[in-house]
């Protein structure tokens, strides 16, 4: 009998290792709460402008898209914020997300986005998963 051939992708979903998602709530709690929300539910009507042109904090759970982006990009929007890690210098005043580099650890900023992903269903975190093959976290940053 011949075994089964696969496409070299694996169904299994990555590991979220308790120690980093205890310190991703942690820092979630501290800093990223007061504008996504308690549980990541993010602003109510987030695809659209607010006030001045400004897009609400999108919700960053199952309802939301971030699991749409790869790791990398969801790295440099923490860190830089959404319009410097977006490239988008002409439409900069839409996005509220400011950058975090000054204020979180490369591995807090890896930690949180770790933590985020356990709020997304098991078939977004393998779409994330192999979006972000392309576009991993910095090498500086890997998961311990």
């Amino acid at each position: 009998m011949l075994a089964a051939c696969g496409n070299g992708k694996s169904d299994a979903l990555p590991p979220l290792d308790p120690t980093i998602l205890r310190t991703g709530a942690a820092v979630y709690r501290a800093r990223c709460a007061a504008c996504h929300g308690a549980r990541g539910e993010g602003a109510a009507d987030w695809t659209r402008p607010g006030p001045g042109g400004v897009y609400p904090p999108p919700p960053h759970d199952s309802t939301g898209h971030s699991w749409h982006h790869a790791d990398g990009l969801l790295y440099r929007i923490v860190a830089r914020g959404t319009a410097t890690a977006i490239g988008d210098t002409i439409h900069a005043s839409r996005y509220g997300m400011p950058a975090f580099d000054s204020v979180l650890s490369p591995q807090e900023i890896h930690d949180v986005i770790i933590y985020l992903k356990a709020g997304w269903t098991s078939a977004q975190r393998r779409s994330q998963a192999e979006a972000s093959r392309a576009e991993p976290f910095p090498d500086s940053v890997q998961s311990r």
